[in-house]
């Protein structure tokens, strides 16, 4: 069995809103807006909630009742990493 690491946890000091019909995340340090998906959204929202990673599958599993190609969580998480929105040392 592979050992799944540890979810991130996503900075307390992005802002996260909806704009309309767009999701976006606000970086204050880097003063720049991010916009981003339904499910980087969603997957967002749930990180900062603490949910844990069969939480959040299971919410991306019924919000997207569909088959999403890929690993959205995954991706998500990678996503915020390259930007630079996760908490330092996850």
């Amino acid at each position: 069995m592979v050992a799944l690491l540890p979810l991130p946890r996503v900075r307390t000091d992005v802002v996260f809103r909806r704009v309309g019909d767009e999701w976006v995340l606000f970086d204050p340090v880097a003063d720049q807006l991010h916009s981003i998906n339904l499910v980087a959204a969603l997957v967002w929202r749930l990180l900062a909630d603490g949910d844990s990673r069969g939480e959040i599958e299971l919410a991306l599993a019924e919000a997207f009742e569909e088959r999403m190609a890929g690993d959205p969580l995954a991706e998500s998480i990678a996503q915020f990493r390259d930007a630079g929105l996760l908490a330092p040392g996850t």
